[in-house]
């Protein structure tokens, strides 16, 4: 008819395809997109990494990330998060750190989200640790927990072995 798809026909064509539970398609569609019609911008790459996180295709996430990067696509804050997220979910805390790590590197501004990403997934992970260390950093840059990071934070800290330290950091979270 005329007219001329740009890079918000094609995230909804991804992103609909996607929140339809049909993640192949997506993919599919992605990479035909990514070969006709080349230069995209990080959301599309966000959204069909979302997409394959949440049918539990972990591996094949950090695949599209680690593409991306390769192939000198600009990433922003969001894309990262949503990696890290993938590499959490997919139990490769390691790597979450290393991606979060890289973000600094980059001078990506961190986001709430992504901090409490971080937070959440050394939780998960019962790493007391980096727990600790991702509070301190957080206190440092004045960014608050979200309710849910609290709440998985306080179930965490209400195990007898926690040493007072991190306990005394999630208190002064509470009071920022």
């Amino acid at each position: 008819k005329g007219l001329t798809p740009d890079k918000y026909t094609f995230v909804g064509l991804v992103d609909g395809l996607c929140k339809a539970r049909r993640v192949d398609e997506a993919v599919d569609a992605y990479h035909g997109i990514l070969q006709s019609f080349p230069g995209q911008d990080a959301y599309i790459h966000t959204v069909v990494m979302d997409g394959l996180i949440k049918v539990r295709k972990f591996n094949a996430a950090i695949k599209v990330f680690r593409k991306v990067v390769e192939e000198g696509y600009t990433l922003d804050a969001a894309a990262y998060t949503v990696a890290i997220t993938g590499l959490f979910m997919g139990g490769r805390a390691g790597e979450a750190w290393s991606l979060y790590r890289q973000m600094k590197e980059v001078s990506l501004a961190l986001t709430v989200h992504t901090y409490n990403v971080m937070v959440s997934g050394f939780v998960k992970e019962r790493d007391l640790n980096m727990v600790n260390l991702m509070l301190q950093e957080m206190i440092e840059a004045k960014v608050e927990l979200s309710s849910n990071t609290f709440l998985r934070l306080s179930k965490f800290l209400c195990r007898p072995y926690h040493s007072n330290s991190v306990i005394e950091l999630w208190i002064e979270m509470r009071s920022l």
